[in-house]
């Protein structure tokens, strides 16, 4: 027999809606400008004119509920604490000197882990007498995920106001500081992307600041920076409005926390553009003008950097006409460590827009064998972009032209990248990982595609084009193209690429390099 159920409570009902309006009230922004720091909460309503009893039993839910102290009951009760009506205020004020309110509290906020930070030029110091490099931490993301604990869920949610309000009520406790999984505060802020918070540790502990290019964890030493943080998080307007607002505090840094982490500080570089400048081409990468120029101001300049135009190409347009109008770097200079330039490396990277913006500003200047050697390793890709990307290279219309036996070179590329790959899905359909239906269908589209690359080599080769009124396809080339002049040598190439693709299954393949080329 089921039990009966309880009697439906009114007066219950009503203080749970009273509790879920209350608990949905805009937290208020921190403004830096009222003597407590805040805005205080204008209520609307006659929640003064409730009686006393009424009044505390909804503020006994509010705070106590089903046990736990929540950031969501900390936050209703403080604005609240704070409100304009003063029946409000002052039976708050009542509200929180009570036996049974004083109680909870200072069991709950007694009950919230967090340790002062402290480190050193050798790492962060632990936080007992015996150290702990090698404890493998709960990880950031989920640490602000899941919102392990008060704190946390605090700083996570941005809400200084309400992290002012405890830090009244737990002693000691320090902008500083990290909490029970060892992340310092500030390093939870720029996770969550809690800006608001980040400026009220600045501003309220200026101390604070040499944590940004600190470390982030107490447990180890080698788990990312905050800067790594922020800049892996690709926030693209919170880095800028950081950087707005700690452009004028950088000249504050104490100088012994920065040679304390190993920087000499000066008046050309500190400690915090020192540990930016090493994430130069991560920031090219996703910059816009508006965060370039903060960051700027704090003494990293983008357009100065010289691997600028080859991170740039992951960035996009407004980011490359930035560079084009600020920065007075070749558009076409190799880089450090590959020895590739910018317009090599998007065509690699399949970055089409770059590669277009590269050609329009002459960024595309590069030797013939390097061209060359582009060309084969896109028409060798079995991608849908790798035959845009061809298709861009062999511009007709840009007055792009072939010889025969590059013509031939690019028609070999295009079988010998397809044929491995044939190959290697047929022995997957013989040994029953994938269908016959299946492997055909993959053949037939990726025959398609190569027979679409050829005609394109075609439009632009010595088949086609004429130089002077003369056709290049004669044996005789003027040698002022740079055209190899031996076309029996590229016959024999494209013989070679038919007889690969015939061997491998892909008859119009075959048939169409024979008939276009040969």
């Amino acid at each position: 027999m089921a039990p009966p159920e309880s009697p439906y409570d009114p007066s219950k009902a009503k203080l749970e809606g009273i509790s879920r309006s209350l608990d949905s009230l805009a937290l208020d922004p921190y403004d830096g400008k009222s003597s407590s720091g805040f805005n205080p909460l204008r209520f609307p309503g006659a929640l003064g004119t409730l009686p006393m009893d009424v009044m505390w039993m909804i503020l006994d839910e509010i705070m106590i509920g089903d046990g736990p102290l929540t950031y969501s009951a900390i936050c209703t009760i403080r604005k609240l604490s704070c409100a304009t009506n003063k029946s409000i205020s002052a039976q708050m004020s009542d509200y929180l000197r009570t036996r049974k309110s004083l109680r909870y509290l200072s069991g709950k906020l007694g009950e919230v882990k967090w340790h002062p930070w402290r480190d050193t030029i050798w790492g962060p110091m632990p936080l007992d007498n015996s150290r702990r490099p090698y404890i493998e931490p709960l990880s950031i993301k989920e640490d602000v995920d899941t919102k392990s604990n008060l704190l946390t869920e605090i700083i996570c949610d941005d809400c200084p106001a309400c992290f002012e309000w405890v830090s009244k009520r737990i002693h000691g406790l320090e902008c500083s500081g990290c909490n029970e999984n060892g992340w310092n505060f500030v390093s939870l802020a720029i996770q969550a992307g809690s800006l608001s918070m980040l400026k009220y540790f600045f501003t309220k502990q200026p101390e604070t600041l040499p944590l940004l290019w600190s470390f982030s964890n107490y447990l180890s030493p080698t788990i990312d920076r905050p800067i790594n943080i922020f800049i892996h998080g690709r926030k693209v307007q919170f880095i800028a409005q950081l950087m707005e607002f700690l452009e004028p505090r950088l000249t504050k840094i104490n100088c012994p926390e920065a040679v304390r982490n190993g920087i000499s500080e000066t008046s050309e570089l500190n400690a915090f553009t020192y540990e930016l400048s090493k994430y130069r081409s991560s920031l090219c990468r996703f910059a816009s003008p508006y965060m370039a120029e903060k960051l700027k101001g704090v003494g990293l300049d983008l357009c100065a950097f010289e691997d600028a135009y080859h991170a740039a190409i992951f960035n996009g347009r407004d980011f490359l006409d930035y560079l084009h109008k600020n920065s007075e770097l070749p558009k076409n200079n190799e880089h450090w460590f590959d020895g590739k330039s910018p317009f090599e490396s998007a065509v690699e990277e399949n970055c089409l827009e770059s590669v277009r913006w590269l050609k329009r500003h002459g960024g595309d200047e590069i030797g013939q064998m390097a061209r060359i050697t582009l060309l084969n390793k896109v028409a060798s890709q079995l991608t849908d972009e790798s035959e845009v990307m061809l298709q861009e290279l062999l511009s007709v219309a840009e007055g792009v032209m072939l010889g025969h036996f590059e013509s031939a070179r690019l028609v070999r590329a295009v079988v010998r990248g397809l044929v491995p790959f044939v190959k290697a899905e047929a022995n997957k359909r013989d040994a029953g990982d994938s269908t016959e239906g299946e492997f055909l269908s993959w053949k037939l589209r990726q025959e398609d595609r190569a027979i679409r690359k050829c005609a394109l080599i075609l439009k632009v080769s010595w088949k086609t084009i004429a130089i002077g009124g003369n056709s290049v396809a004669q044996d005789i080339v003027p040698p002022s193209t740079g055209f190899t002049a031996n076309l029996a040598i590229a016959i024999q190439k494209f013989t070679s690429a038919s007889d690969t693709a015939q061997l491998a299954g892909l008859q119009r393949l075959a048939s169409t390099i024979n008939r276009l080329f040969i």
